[in-house]
């Protein structure tokens, strides 16, 4: 385990697929382990936390430099795990709050959703094959019924997003996709109503432009109504988001290669107005040279997060010529896939 980390702290002397074999062992390692813990020490509670890990962390049970998966490994973790699953939830029902009791169990099942979408969407990426989205669709269903004021819907909102940002790269289509939405909304289940109805407000960008204005720290008013012929980048980010400034060097570079070409960025920050000396520090040390602005305290960032349901940051969001909808968030956090859009979008060869 200390090698590992060790390891990942240095993580730019590895590449991509170094990094995914050594995180891929890792994670092989812990639930083999802890499998080995779970079986000699039935009363020790410790156990539990174990489960609950490996399940949000699950091995993909693959080699990335040749593709190949172990199955009889993933096969025998499929023939244990629901034993495993009815003893963890059976020690939930256990503790003497009920409330936590409940909790706990919605947070294990939205845990294991959110786990298998984003092994569904590695799966697809290597083999092609995609699961019917109406099965998901009911599982974000029964688990919306359960909402008792608790705070895991948002988590739960989340698994919905990684469907949504992420189709392209699970294998579905716009069309699919509107029908899952239109599933989530016929429950009439509150929240996931506005959820779904906002995300399919957000794919409704593919076919009307985005209207979007604001101030920049120096005072300038950028409206992307006259920014149309540009391709647009739209990153809304925060101080305190490592995910945002590790990738904002990505985008700085994109923007050197392609900004005499016809891209433009614009940073939003949703750091509060009483943060802009953070915001301006970050500015600096990123050396940012497009326009920025922070919407923190401003109607823009809750009209914006109200009408799309943004749940967290980075959201990029990158558009066309027209002010469409090109892709948001997916393959945009990955630079090959950033690249390869902005120069679709461009007609660069």
């Amino acid at each position: 385990m200390n090698k590992f980390r060790m390891l990942y702290t240095k993580k730019q002397i590895l590449t991509n697929d170094e990094m995914a074999v050594l995180s891929e062992s890792y994670l092989c390692k812990v639930r083999i382990e802890g499998l080995k813990f779970w079986k000699a020490y039935p009363l020790d509670k410790r156990r539990n936390d174990w489960f609950l890990w490996t399940v949000i962390n699950r091995p993909n049970y693959f080699n990335k430099v040749d593709q190949q998966f172990d199955i009889p490994a993933k096969t025998e973790w499929a023939n244990i795990f629901p034993e495993l699953k009815a003893n963890y939830l059976y020690a939930m029902q256990q503790l003497p709050d009920k409330d936590q009791s409940f909790r706990n169990k919605a947070w294990f099942e939205v845990s294991e959703l959110n786990s298998d979408l984003r092994q569904q969407k590695f799966i697809y990426q290597i083999t092609g094959i995609k699961n019917d989205l109406t099965g998901y669709a009911l599982r974000i269903i029964e688990l919306a019924k359960q909402d008792r004021g608790t705070d895991f819907f948002q988590p739960l909102q989340m698994c919905g997003d990684i469907i949504i940002t992420n189709a392209k790269y699970m294998g579905y289509t716009n069309d699919e996709i509107f029908v899952f939405l239109k599933q989530l909304m016929d429950a009439n289940i509150g929240q996931l109503t506005e959820w779904a109805d906002a995300k399919s407000d957000l794919l409704h960008l593919k076919e009307s432009p985005l209207a979007l204005s604001f101030k920049t720290f120096d005072n300038k008013w950028i409206d992307i109504n006259q920014l149309k012929g540009k391709v647009i980048l739209i990153d809304f980010w925060a101080t305190w988001c490592s995910n945002c400034l590790e990738y904002m060097p990505v985008i700085q570079k994109a923007y050197k290669a392609y900004h005499e070409k016809g891209f433009e960025v614009l940073s939003l920050s949703i750091n509060k107005i009483s943060e802009r000396e953070k915001v301006l520090t970050a500015e600096r040390r990123l050396n940012v040279t497009w326009p920025l602005g922070i919407i923190g305290d401003e109607k823009l960032k809750t009209d914006i997060w109200r009408k799309f349901k943004f749940s967290s940051v980075p959201q990029l969001i990158l558009l066309d010529k027209n002010g469409m909808l090109i892709e948001n968030n997916g393959g945009l956090m990955n630079e090959t896939a950033l690249n390869n859009l902005i120069k679709q979008a461009l007609d660069i060869p």
